[in-house]
């Protein structure tokens, strides 16, 4: 990733946001899509002051009956512009994985929570393992548990400049293509 491509000096919008697809068929022989580990979170928005806001391929009806603010996620994701300004128009990210990366702790983490990152947006992800091999509680903050997310948008919210800062940094640290690539390139013999 291009940090300065996703840079922004863009005012903030108050809600919490992701792009996500609710289920895709890739996964129906483990089980694992993201509808499972999203409904142990879907009265979230009941629980907090917060806003939110999915751009989503699933069950808009629902969600908004749970006060989950949605939009059509090929709309936003359609154009490398489109979401990038959903993106960085974000407050934060709210991400949760899909359930075969939570049950199997395998580590994922989401190139879309990387360009939260380097916009400057703190994110607030599902921890599938990935706390093993990045910083978190500034800026990137993980939740196993609807208390643990609450917790989370509390913390981010209370000292959002500190959170945003940090966040532009862990971008720059550990997905800065000037950084990663060379070491690549190093493992791979060049």
């Amino acid at each position: 990733m291009t940090l300065d491509e996703w840079q922004t000096t863009r005012a903030v919008q108050d809600r919490f946001s992701t792009v996500m697809t609710w289920q895709i068929e890739s996964f129906t022989d483990v089980g694992g899509n993201k509808d499972q580990e999203f409904v142990k979170y879907i009265d979230l928005p009941s629980k907090t002051s917060q806003r939110f806001e999915l751009a989503i391929n699933g069950p808009q009806k629902l969600l908004r009956e749970h006060g989950w603010a949605t939009v059509d996620a090929m709309g936003v994701s359609r154009a490398l512009n489109d979401y990038r300004d959903f993106i960085q128009g974000s407050k934060a990210e709210f991400g949760v994985a899909k359930h075969t990366y939570v049950a199997t702790r395998s580590g994922w983490f989401s190139d879309r929570t990387e360009c939260y990152l380097a916009s400057g947006r703190p994110a607030l992800v599902q921890d599938t393992g990935w706390t093993a091999h990045l910083p978190h509680g500034d800026g990137l903050l993980a939740f196993s548990s609807e208390e643990e997310a609450l917790a989370g948008i509390d913390r981010i919210n209370s000292a959002y400049s500190t959170h945003a800062h940090r966040a532009a940094e862990i971008a720059r640290d550990h997905f800065d293509a000037a950084r990663v690539l060379p070491a690549l390139l190093d493992v791979c013999g060049r």
